[in-house]
Parts: structure tokens; C-alpha cells; sequence
């Protein structure tokens, strides 16, 4: 939310700094679900036609390992050897 909209809801709701903080701090974005190429290609087609220009990575749990496993994706060998 930009801040206006934030400042404009906060004001006409007369929310607290706390119900607004957990207004705009709780997750409701879209979730992709299916196989890391199914998110990629989608990811990507986002990118591509400017709906998007990041996306934030939200994990429910974070398993053992994750750092680990994050580095081994982004150095391009994500498999265990």
C-alpha cells in the first residue's frame, strides 16, 4: 500500500497506529502453487509483462537445512550431490 492509501485509510477509519500496522502487515497477496518450473514460468511472465517487478518469498514453516538449500538454488545446483 502506498502511504497515502495507507494515510487516507488510517483517517477516514480512524484506525490506531496498531490496527493499521497489522492491517498492512498481514500477508493477502496471491500464492503460486506447483513445481519450482511451473513458478518459474510464471514468475517470469509476470516480470515480462510489468505486473510485476519482484516478488517477496514467504515460507509457512522454515525447515532445517533452508540456508543451506538457498544457497545451493541460487548458485544455480540446487540438487543435493
Amino acid at each position: 500500500m502506498a502511504a497515502s492509501i495507507m494515510n487516507a485509510a488510517a483517517q477516514s477509519e480512524q484506525l490506531s497506529v496498531r490496527r493499521l500496522a497489522q492491517r498492512v502487515g498481514t500477508y493477502t497477496g496471491l500464492s503460486f502453487i506447483g513445481t519450482a518450473q511451473s513458478l518459474a514460468n510464471e514468475m517470469e511472465a509476470w516480470l515480462q509483462q510489468g505486473v510485476s517487478d519482484r516478488f517477496n518469498i514467504m515460507f509457512p514453516f522454515v525447515p532445517a537445512g533452508i540456508d543451506v538449500r538457498s544457497r545451493r538454488v541460487a548458485s544455480g545446483r540446487p540438487t543435493i550431490d
